[in-house]
């Protein structure tokens, strides 16, 4: 699979959605699939699994990067506690956070400082 990168001068949340779907394998490697039994969270948040079955959740945003990392800071907050873990069997929270944004979000040299982060 190919990832093919057009420049557009409008997409929807619902539109990038559907593309980061459609590109998962581009994204995380062939194999990377979204997790099935993760309750629906919010619209520009995806739980995905990559390769090696590793719980990733995907953050993006087509216009504000800073929304893109704060969304995906609180996803991670939220699915990392203990409630969480008590309504799914088999629950792994997410391990890595992505964020698909047109620009990097402010505070990346901080990220970069605490976690690997590649831009």
């Amino acid at each position: 699979m190919t990832l093919q990168i057009h420049a557009v001068a409008e997409i929807d949340s619902s539109e990038l959605r559907t593309l980061v779907v459609d590109n998962l394998g581009a994204l995380l490697g062939e194999g990377a699939r979204l997790v099935g039994n993760m309750p629906q969270i919010d619209g520009c948040c995806l739980v995905t699994s990559d390769t090696h079955d590793g719980p990733v959740l995907l953050s993006f945003d087509a216009v504000d990067p800073q929304q893109a990392l704060l969304t995906g800071l609180a996803w991670m907050d939220r699915l990392g506690s203990e409630m969480a873990t008590q309504f799914l069997q088999d629950y792994q929270p997410p391990t890595a956070l992505l964020v698909l944004a047109p620009a990097a979000p402010p505070g990346l040299t901080l990220f970069s400082g605490l976690c690997p982060v590649s831009w």
